[in-house]
């Protein structure tokens, strides 16, 4: 991830790979099920293995969007 971010020369940010109401995409193959007019490329590799979402905070109020 971090080598991507360098050669893009930007952070690259992502919380999951998933359509709403939809379980996490857990490998490429899920990721092209769920998308699969809307990518045109997946970087195959190893993701995290915990069952529950992210938590997601809004950065100024602190205020969860999405917990665990």
């Amino acid at each position: 991830a971090r080598a991507l971010c360098e050669k893009f020369g930007k952070p690259i940010v992502s919380t999951s790979a998933n359509q709403t109401d939809q379980s996490p995409a857990r490998n490429a193959q899920d990721v092209f099920d769920q998308f699969a007019d809307q990518v045109s490329c997946v970087v195959d590799g190893e993701v995290d293995t915990e069952s529950t979402p992210s938590e997601i905070r809004d950065l100024l109020s602190g205020k969860v969007i999405r917990g665990h």
